[in-house]
């Protein structure tokens, strides 16, 4: 894990002045290209390699960012993490964390093509990662207790809250391969999100 304590409050005021509270930036590491989407609503950021055709979502929880990577991104570009030796995803992580330092009010606003792009890239055949990797793209809420791994996937999309709120109302999410009406709606306020969920769902106590 990644402690972004002192990066967040940054990241999220200039995230919160751009479309979908959301920054996009790229920065290279040892030969890759990288293109990253920061979401300050759910917490999270999507993580391409732009000419590798892959990209993954890595969540923060408590101010620390997950170094999780699935496996055929990992396989894709596990050679560039290879440092004196040693396999790591923490030197890649790290070198992200240095580039958020460097974003300022200059910043990209990513549009709905970018974002679907890299969802789209983000398909993963990992059980380990997401056992619907296949199935990127939201699609709708249904009336259900949620999975651990289904909660383990709104946790990356929609951020803790909506995770636990889900667990607590019992709802999931449904997923799909490709991009749907509703399949953007992560990047809303919480109250959108919530207000998006079947009805007769009390948030008293919330």
């Amino acid at each position: 894990m990644i402690d972004l304590t002192n990066e967040l409050p940054k990241l999220d005021n200039l995230a919160q002045q751009h479309k979908n509270n959301s920054l996009l930036f790229k920065f290279s590491f040892n030969g890759l290209k990288i293109k990253c989407i920061f979401f300050s609503q759910p917490q999270t950021f999507m993580i391409g390699i732009t000419d590798k055709n892959v990209a993954w979502q890595s969540e923060i929880s408590n101010d620390m960012l997950s170094e999780k990577i699935p496996y055929e991104a990992y396989q894709t570009i596990s050679r560039f993490l290879k440092i004196g030796g040693q396999y790591s995803n923490k030197a890649f992580f790290e070198k992200l964390k240095q580039h958020l330092n460097l974003i300022n009010e200059n910043a990209y606003s990513p549009d709905n093509k970018d974002i679907n792009q890299l969802i789209k890239n983000c398909k993963t055949a990992d059980k380990k990662y997401d056992s619907e990797g296949e199935r990127p793209f939201f699609d709708h809420w249904r009336r259900t207790k949620p999975s651990f791994n289904s909660l383990n996937k709104i946790q990356r999309y929609f951020g803790k809250e909506i995770k636990d709120y889900c667990y607590k109302q019992k709802i999931t999410a449904v997923w799909s391969d490709t991009p749907k009406k509703d399949s953007l709606i992560f990047v809303k306020s919480k109250d959108n999100i919530i207000g998006s969920m079947p009805a007769n769902f009390s948030t008293k106590g919330y």
